[in-house]
């Protein structure tokens, strides 16, 4: 017979309300996770049964503004990541929902013509616009 990896945490009805508060006042769900030692996926089931109306991907607030400040100053979106603590992959969600870079295909994404991403981003857009 297998052996259990973890032992599973069972939630208090407080934890659950605390969780729910946590979120509302901007607490990731990861962050969550991390605090109360579960699962993201269990942290999304309580809110869900609590009818807890989630956010969309990406940065927030002024997380979002200092990384469209800092693409506009021509840095890099891992630097930007690094700078913010965030991933690339929200960094670059983050960029596309403020529209600064299209929502670019792993083949485009590639194609830089040499130049860094973020100027190759910005060359892309224009180009777009000016076919438009």
């Amino acid at each position: 017979m297998g052996t259990i990896a973890t032992v599973q945490t069972f939630l208090t009805p407080s934890q659950i309300d605390q969780i729910v508060d946590d979120y509302l006042g901007g607490a990731t769900v990861t962050d969550l996770a991390v605090k109360y030692e579960v699962h993201r996926a269990t942290v999304s089931r309580h809110l869900t049964d609590k009818g807890v109306v989630r956010r969309p991907a990406g940065l927030h607030g002024w997380e979002a503004a200092e990384a469209v400040r800092l693409f506009r100053q021509g840095e890099s979106l891992r630097g930007i990541s690094r700078t913010i603590g965030a991933s690339r992959d929200s960094v670059r969600k983050t960029l596309e929902r403020y529209r600064e870079i299209p929502q670019l295909t792993c083949r485009q994404s590639s194609e830089t013509d040499g130049r860094p991403k973020a100027e190759a981003a910005q060359v892309a857009l224009s180009s777009a616009e000016l076919r438009a």
